[in-house]
């Protein structure tokens, strides 16, 4: 876990040089029009990059 906002419902996942933030149901932050989960749609977005480091010898499987 890389940062934790308690009063805004927000968790900061880190991925690499990349952020997941997850969001509390109902949280200041949350859109009321996302639902809960098994209610439809709750996901605002989710991207992340793959990369081969640097003089690491492993590939990504198909």
């Amino acid at each position: 876990m890389e940062k934790e906002q308690a009063d805004l419902g927000l968790i900061q996942l880190h991925a690499g040089h990349s952020l997941i933030d997850l969001l509390k149901v109902g949280g200041k932050i949350d859109r009321p029009e996302s639902g809960a989960p098994g209610a439809g749609r709750n996901m605002d977005h989710l991207c992340l990059r793959i990369e081969q480091r640097p003089g690491k010898d492993t590939a990504i499987p198909p």
